[in-house]
């Protein structure tokens, strides 16, 4: 995301609507733009956040590798599943160790890609952050 002569302008957040036939280490990984609209004296103020996303894949009933979840006690995932990395990390919903840092990994990777156009100096940061 970026800011073009004061206009907010967000690329490329479809991974969420891209097809995943096996994990491959980054599609998975995506962003929800999200904008507050106010009003301040006859003008039109925007906020511009996002939501860091990480789409989880069932393995492949072939049993391609590296389409499981790594870890000898990993639960398959059995539906494709959107997930807010940052809900996700705050819970406490049993996320395995290696889910926890893929997930951390994923925000960190998210914001990194969604700054790199140097919009944090025009506001831009995730909705909310990394749980403590």
């Amino acid at each position: 995301m970026e800011k073009v002569d004061g206009t907010w302008v967000a690329y490329g957040l479809g991974n969420q609507l891209a097809r995943h036939d096996v994990p491959s280490g980054l599609t998975e990984e995506g962003a929800i733009g999200w904008f507050e609209f106010s009003e301040k004296n006859g003008t039109w103020d925007v906020q511009a956040r996002f939501v860091p996303t990480f789409t989880d894949i069932p393995p492949d009933p072939e049993g391609t590798p590296g389409s499981e979840l790594p870890g000898a006690d990993a639960q398959p995932v059995r539906d494709h599943r959107l997930v807010d990395v940052v809900e996700a990390l705050g819970k406490d919903s049993g996320l395995l160790p290696e889910q926890r840092a893929r997930y951390r990994l994923a925000f960190e990777r998210t914001q990194g890609t969604m700054l790199n156009r140097g919009a944090g100096k025009d506001g831009l940061r995730p909705l909310r952050g990394l749980p403590g």
